[in-house]
C-alpha cells in the first residue's frame, strides 16, 4: 500500500495550530494580566481596600439582589473577585418571595439603609454610598 506525504501546507497548518495551543495554555497558565496574580505593592494594596470593602459593606447590611443570569450580576461579582463571598447576595433565581417582596424586577440591585439602588455600581459608587472607605485605585 503506497501512503501519500502530507503536503506542505498541512504541516504547516498543524504546526501554526500546535503553537496557539502552546500560547494559549501559557496564557492560562501564568493568568494574564490580573490583579490576584501581581505581586505589585500598589496592586497589594488595591486588594486590601476591595476586601476591607467587602467586609464593610457586609457588616452595614448592605445586600446585593441578582440572578445568575444576569450578565452585569457577574460583572459585579468579578469587581469583588474573591471577596464577593463577604457580600450579603441574595439571588432571586431561588428566593423569587423575598425579591418579589422587594419590588426587584432587574438586576442587579443594592440595598442600602433600606434604600434600593439598581444597576451595576463600581466600588467607588458603593464606598461612597455607604460610607464605607473608599477604593484608591483600579485595576482589571
Amino acid at each position: 500500500m503506497n501512503k501519500k506525504k502530507p503536503a506542505k501546507l498541512d504541516v504547516l497548518l498543524k504546526l501554526f495550530l500546535a503553537a496557539v495551543l502552546v500560547l494559549v495554555v501559557v496564557k492560562f497558565a501564568i493568568g494574564g494580566n490580573n490583579a490576584e496574580n501581581a505581586t505589585d505593592g500598589s496592586v497589594n494594596n488595591y486588594l486590601q481596600q476591595r476586601k476591607s470593602l467587602a467586609k464593610c459593606l457586609a457588616e452595614k447590611g448592605v445586600k446585593m439582589y441578582g440572578s445568575d443570569t444576569c450578565p452585569y450580576c457577574q460583572n459585579q461579582k468579578k469587581m469583588f473577585g474573591e471577596d464577593f463571598t463577604k457580600i450579603n447576595y441574595i439571588n432571586c433565581d431561588f428566593d423569587k418571595s423575598v425579591c418579589a417582596e422587594k419590588g426587584i424586577t432587574g438586576y442587579p440591585v443594592w440595598e442600602i439603609d433600606d434604600k434600593m439602588s439598581a444597576g451595576l455600581k463600581s466600588l467607588e459608587e458603593l464606598a461612597a454610598a455607604t460610607g464605607c472607605p473608599p477604593i484608591n485605585a483600579k485595576f482589571n
